[in-house]
């Protein structure tokens, strides 16, 4: 077994807010090691298997860990409502329409 640890916090960007999102992370998982491809593919369990080599990637096992264990779309909990408020001053290119449907329901 190969145990994978990485703790830290990244910088990402909130994808709501589109502002700085400090994201802490905390991984720890465990790589079973494996002889060969074909001991990985026909394996049928959910255990991770890694290629066990003379010279594995370590590093990017981690990074792969990682990336695994960091969410689809990051955002903050709240947002900073003053981003918001910009955007929502615009009006909707769709404002428009609604008075077009009220023209014709009162013909």
């Amino acid at each position: 077994m190969l145990l994978v640890e990485a703790a830290g916090a990244l910088e990402l960007t909130c994808q709501r807010c589109l502002e700085a999102l400090r994201l802490p992370v905390d991984v720890c998982t465990e790589l079973e090691l494996a002889t060969s491809q074909e001991a990985i593919d026909a394996a049928d369990d959910d255990v991770d298997r890694v290629l066990a080599t003379r010279s594995m990637p370590i590093a990017e096992l981690v990074e792969d860990e990682v990336i695994l264990a960091l969410p689809m779309v990051p955002m903050h909990a709240r947002c900073n409502a003053a981003a918001h408020r910009g955007r929502a001053a615009r009006p909707s290119p769709f404002a428009g329409l609604a008075g077009m449907f009220s023209d014709r329901a009162k013909r």
